[in-house]
C-alpha cells in the first residue's frame, strides 16, 4: 500500500481509495494515468469526441487503435464527466461550441439585414443555412455545456 497526494486538497491518502477522505475528490485520474499511462492530450481527444457528439463505441473504436481496451476507454469517459478536471476540459469544449454558434447566427442575421434592405440581391438560402446551422451549434453547446456542469 502506497500514499498518493490528492489533485484537489493535497492531503496524503492511501492509494487503495476510491476517493480523498479529506474532499472527497475521486481519485479516477490517478488512477487512470498511473495503470494506463493515459495524458491529457489522451483525454482531451475523448473530451473532443464527447463533445462532437460521438457515440461510445466510436470513441471505443478509436482509441483501440491507439492501443487502449474497451475497459480503459470506459473509465476515460466516465473520469472526464465525473471529476473536476474533466468537466473542466469537457466545459471549454462545449463553450467554444456555443461561441461558434453564436457568431455563425449572428452572421446569417446580418446578411438576412442586408438582403430585407435592399443592400443587396444575393439569394436568402446561404444565410438560411449559416443561421440554422449557428442556431443548432449554439443550443448543442448550451446544452452539452450545462450537462457538463451537472
Amino acid at each position: 500500500m502506497a500514499l498518493i497526494n490528492c489533485s484537489e486538497c493535497g492531503s496524503e491518502v492511501s492509494d487503495q481509495s476510491d476517493s480523498c477522505i479529506k474532499c472527497g475528490n475521486p481519485f479516477s485520474n490517478e488512477i487512470i494515468n498511473k495503470e494506463y499511462k493515459v495524458n491529457d492530450e489522451t483525454l482531451k481527444d475523448v473530451a473532443s469526441s464527447i463533445a462532437n457528439g460521438n457515440s461510445k463505441r466510436k470513441i471505443i473504436k478509436n482509441l483501440n487503435k491507439k492501443g487502449f481496451t474497451d475497459v480503459d476507454t470506459l473509465k476515460m469517459i466516465e473520469h472526464l464527466k465525473t471529476t473536476t478536471k474533466g468537466r473542466k476540459i469537457l466545459s471549454v469544449k462545449y463553450r467554444n461550441r456555443i461561441i461558434i454558434g453564436f457568431i455563425m447566427a449572428l452572421i446569417g442575421s446580418l446578411i438576412f439585414v442586408a438582403i430585407e434592405d435592399g443592400e443587396t440581391s444575393a439569394s436568402p438560402f446561404i444565410p438560411s443555412v449559416l443561421l440554422f446551422l449557428g442556431l443548432w451549434y449554439f443550443i448543442r453547446g448550451i446544452v452539452g455545456f450545462i450537462r457538463c456542469k451537472i
